[in-house]
């Protein structure tokens, strides 16, 4: 039986998403969405684990069984697909290059391994099942060890490290990912009591709060560090705006509160929009 009451909503709202961020998806024989990539059917890890994070909280609110079914069969794929990585932990491995920073399969990504946790953490706590437990404990060793040892933490110039979603040779950072998976780490140790999951949580942490300038341009919020940093697209900077908004009330940190409320003026603003236009314009020229 579900448990309701220790298994709260996720902290992104992926429902009011879902009609634009999850319906351009085929879906597999047993529901399970996954994208066409060199005409062949790639199963990417963070879209399936935001499907059943989007599904939980649809049972969560409307009590229908069909939404946690497919919670559970995108649970159950997690299980079937982690594999053995480095340093005895595991993983769910990318196959398909990524030419915006660089990547040769096989790759990690940080957000894939906290969006996971995120779901593994639920359906534990959902079925009583000790196999997402046990998963859990595994997927977050990348997260203790650095990219050029086959981990998840690199470093900015002031010291601090950051989870990549793109584990790149020079730290990329991308926002988003690194605060997806922070979500992973921050419901891991509140919800099952993980010691580890909140050192790294509050690692993390420290490392936004030293470095929130650098993904403000001043007119809107970056998607990315790499090679000097990108602006994030409309749909990004919403995202990056919502997520930062969500750490301002999970740690209080008045920080935070101050870029939700910034970057929501942004977005506002006639000059920042036009001066987003040109530099995104310039941007996509050169490929990114």
């Amino acid at each position: 039986m579900v448990i309701l009451d220790k298994i709260p909503p996720y902290p992104y709202d992926f429902i009011r998403d879902f009609a634009w961020h999850f319906s351009e998806y085929p879906r597999d024989i047993d529901g399970i969405p996954f994208q066409i990539f060199n005409k062949e059917a790639f199963y990417n890890p963070v879209l399936i684990s935001q499907y059943a994070l989007a599904n939980y909280d649809l049972y969560f609110l409307h009590k229908k069984e069909k939404n946690m079914c497919v919670f559970l069969r995108c649970a159950e794929w997690l299980l079937k697909n982690a594999s053995l990585w480095k340093n005895d932990s595991e993983v769910w491995i990318y196959t398909i290059h990524e030419k915006r920073y660089s990547l040769k399969p096989p790759w990690i990504s940080a957000m894939a391994q906290g969006s996971a946790v995120s779901v593994l953490i639920r359906a534990y706590l959902a079925t009583d099942d000790s196999r997402y437990l046990n998963l859990c404990e595994k997927a977050i060793i990348p997260f203790e060890f650095d990219v050029k040892d086959n981990g998840l933490r690199n470093y900015l110039n002031d010291g601090n490290m950051c989870f990549e979603e793109y584990p790149s040779v020079d730290s990329s950072c991308v926002l988003n990912g690194m605060i997806f998976t922070l979500f992973g780490l921050y419901e891991y140790g509140k919800y099952l009591g993980n010691e580890k999951a909140k050192l790294l949580f509050n690692e993390g942490i420290k490392t936004l709060e030293s470095n929130m300038d650098l993904f403000d341009s001043g007119y809107w919020s970056l998607y990315d560090v790499y090679k000097g940093g990108h602006i994030a697209g409309r749909k990004y900077h919403s995202i990056n705006t919502m997520l930062i908004c969500k750490l301002g009330e999970i740690t209080g940190e008045s920080i935070f509160k101050e870029y939700c409320v910034r970057w929501l003026k942004y977005k506002r603003n006639i000059f920042s929009n036009i001066r987003w236009f040109f530099r995104r314009g310039w941007e996509k020229a050169f490929g990114f």
